[in-house]
């Protein structure tokens, strides 16, 4: 995958637990056949301290936010047809994200180590048929409302994705 330099050391600082949930914003720029829907982009954000009280996994599935304005730091190229679709954490996904920041802290606060992970992920649908060349997505975040969003990948060829996983683009569902 391909993630810029600039946004290699935005991320090396980006601080899950010290970000407020319900201002984070992911985007993803997609071709404009692939449609990103609620429940397409997954954020995961586990912690592992090598036993079974201090594991736990969440999985957060951000909701569109159709009335998003793009902001600093997001090129949204659509001259070239394609579509940028902005996701926002629910207000219930929010606070089981700051439940979850909470015990962490605790468990660091108490000297308790751990891996802690955190990741986002997109899927997406066919609105209409897929041509036979590279299938083109970049995604970026966003922690706060006063921060430019930076880049988390640029332009990755799922297509070539795809396969890893056993799947192909004729496996991405259809719209309707």
């Amino acid at each position: 995958m391909t993630t810029p330099v600039s946004s290699m050391v935005k991320l090396s600082q980006l601080s899950p637990l010290d970000a407020k949930p319900s201002d984070m914003r992911f985007a993803v720029r997609s071709p404009h056949y692939l449609r990103v829907r609620n429940g397409d982009i997954s954020v995961t954000m586990s912690f592992d301290a090598g036993d079974e009280v201090t594991r736990f996994v969440e999985v957060y599935k951000p909701v569109i936010d159709e009335n998003a304005i793009p902001g600093q730091g997001i090129s949204i190229g659509t001259q070239d047809g394609s579509r940028l679709s902005i996701a926002r954490l629910s207000e219930e996904d929010a606070v089981s994200m700051k439940a979850l920041q909470t015990r962490i802290k605790a468990l660091n606060a108490a000297g308790v180590e751990g891996e802690g992970r955190f990741s986002v992920s997109a899927t997406g649908c066919a609105e209409s048929q897929i041509p036979d060349k590279p299938i083109l997505l970049t995604t970026w975040i966003r922690r706060a409302p006063s921060e430019d969003y930076f880049i988390l990948t640029r332009n990755v060829d799922i297509r070539k994705l795809l396969p890893q996983s056993g799947s192909s683009p004729v496996d991405i569902p259809s719209c309707n």
